[in-house]
């Protein structure tokens, strides 16, 4: 996803000042012990991601030619008008990539989707999201936007790949409904305790053309939620409670059933 790099002058100075040496010589001779040798390299490895993430061009040893020079203040090579340039270059080689993958997985979303719709069991809302109903719940709540849900949950691509799961977790977290995604705030307020639906979350109801904040999750991604609405605590102020004469919750309840997946 686009992002402006701050970490042009990142702390790999330990490489720059060995940058004559042969490649393996400086492997070799630097071992990741203290704070920070562990801290420059884990910069540099957060550099190097971002520069592959969004398929920037890389020359590394004009790289260090320019960490080298305001380390030891020479003079800088370019002109600030041409240091300008080659950060706006870097910077629309971002876009250009951006706008590439979120093409692509905009129209992978939508065949997947149109297929997926005539698949057995597969409703699809006004919305355009799908949902296929795994497990009806037992019991009569549903959640409201103000309220916290208790979710076992799967969260992967259409090709299947799991990006996050809390299926073996034992204590699950109150999630704020009204903070989810769109797509899942529209099921999540469909189901009852005990259900268990998979979502076919179109891109516009997920995380959209930004992605995920992470990087893990490109722009205009469609995603498939695999869901079970352990249960929720609908919301009840703290004074409410008191007055009724119990006392408001302070530990998370217990899983009442475990996952399995379909």
């Amino acid at each position: 996803m686009i992002r402006t790099s701050t970490l042009i002058f990142i702390g790999i100075y330990l490489l720059s000042g060995c940058a004559a040496k042969p490649k393996e010589s400086v492997e070799n001779e630097i071992i990741l012990r203290t704070d920070v040798r562990k801290a420059s390299y884990a910069q540099g490895v957060a550099f190097m991601k971002n520069l592959h993430q969004d398929d920037v061009a890389f020359d590394q040893e004009s790289f260090l030619l320019g960490l080298n020079d305001v380390r030891n203040n020479n003079n800088i090579r370019l002109s600030p008008s041409d240091l300008q340039k080659a950060t706006d270059w870097v910077f629309a080689q971002r876009i250009f990539h951006n706008n590439k993958v979120a093409a692509i997985n905009l129209a992978a979303g939508k065949a997947f989707l149109e297929t997926n719709r005539s698949r057995p069991g597969v409703k699809t809302l006004a919305s355009g999201l799908q949902y296929k109903i795994v497990k009806d719940g037992k019991g009569s709540r549903k959640p409201t936007l103000s309220d916290n849900a208790y979710v076992r949950y799967r969260i992967s691509r259409i090709d299947g790949k799991e990006l996050t799961s809390t299926q073996n977790d034992v204590k699950l977290p109150a999630i704020h409904v009204g903070s989810l995604v769109k797509g899942w705030q529209e099921a999540l307020l469909l189901m009852s305790e005990g259900a268990k639906w998979q979502l076919y979350v179109p891109s516009d109801l997920a995380y959209g053309e930004e992605g995920a904040p992470d990087g893990r999750l490109g722009p205009n991604e469609a995603l498939i939620y695999d869901v079970e609405l352990v249960g929720v605590q609908q919301k009840t102020s703290k004074n409410a409670l008191i007055k009724a004469g119990q006392k408001p919750a302070t530990a998370l309840p217990r899983p009442t059933s475990s996952w399995r997946s379909n």
